[in-house]
């Protein structure tokens, strides 16, 4: 017997055998149509290939002005593309007990991608204490030696500013980091000789390294003006700028400066509040700043 005859149209494409299988006449037989799908599977859409991943380590050692490991000290590792095709990282590490740190990430990059990196030393507020110059690192290569130094000066942690805590047993301390202070009257206060209603709060840190000689100096700016002073003494009546000096009388340990604003009540129920933002320099330096905004309210 003479076998059936199948012509495919022009216009079946090499990728797919859908539209011949749509035109075949009705003498189809098995062995054609094994070979069809046998050649469709030989040639699948070509998928985008993943791209590889590299390990990429930077490190490197923090000391201060006189050669001391920097323990503890924030590092901020910036690494970016500096091609197309790969992408990059922003990593905060910490140097150990030796100064020394290491940022280790895995990228999706091309092969031979170039990085820049950028390593900063950061202080307790985000503030930048050294930087190193942008280098350049091919992905998948190790960078070691990108070496900081740091001024040698007064050097502070665990800044905290917020509400002030007394405690039965006499103590008192700032009990959390915050900016919003409630102004409620709960204390009393001497102002310029009387006793008046007020609240507390304040800022504390511990120190190392400092000259007892050279005092800590703080600007503020106050979105109200008030009045300014102590226990003692009125020191002004109406300021909204003014500043402090704070000295600390040994080279480590530990300072607390409470403050308090004094308790009035706005008129007519209505709520008060005002801003005093600080920034504090040590031998002309920032070292910290700070800002609280007190809130007056009817008790």
């Amino acid at each position: 017997m003479e076998r059936d005859r199948i012509s495919l149209p022009a216009s079946v494409s090499t990728g797919s055998c859908l539209p011949a299988l749509a035109s075949l006449s009705c003498g189809l037989r098995w062995p054609l149509l094994l070979l069809c799908v046998l050649f469709t599977l030989s040639n699948p859409a070509r998928a985008q290939d993943p791209l590889p991943t590299a390990r990429t380590s930077v490190s490197g050692t923090v000391t201060y002005g006189n050669g001391d490991p920097a323990p503890g000290i924030k590092i901020s590792v910036l690494v970016t593309a500096q091609s197309p095709g790969g992408d990059g990282f922003d990593e905060i590490v910490v140097t150990d007990e030796s100064g020394d740190y290491q940022a280790i990430h895995q990228l999706e990059v091309e092969p031979g991608t170039s990085l820049g990196v950028s390593v900063s030393a950061l202080d307790a507020q985000g503030n930048v204490l050294a930087q190193s110059p942008t280098r350049t690192l091919v992905v998948g290569d190790t960078l070691t030696g990108v070496d900081l130094q740091i001024d040698g000066g007064l050097r502070i942690s665990n800044f905290v500013s917020g509400p002030v805590c007394h405690y039965d047993n006499g103590t008192e301390e700032v009990c959390n980091q915050a900016e919003d202070i409630d102004i409620k009257g709960e204390s009393y206060c001497d102002w310029s000789g009387e006793q008046r209603r007020c609240t507390w709060f304040g800022f504390q840190f511990d120190f190392e390294n400092a000259d007892p000689s050279v005092p800590i100096e703080c600007d503020y700016m106050r979105s109200r003006a008030s009045a300014e002073g102590n226990w003692e003494r009125v020191r002004e009546k109406n300021a909204s700028t003014g500043s402090f000096t704070y000295e600390l009388e040994t080279s480590n340990g530990h300072f607390y400066n409470p403050m308090f604003e004094l308790y009035s009540a706005p008129p007519g129920g209505a709520v008060i509040i005002v801003s005093t933002e600080f920034q504090c320099t040590y031998d002309g330096k920032p070292v910290f700043d700070m800002i609280f905004r007190a809130r007056y309210s009817a008790r």
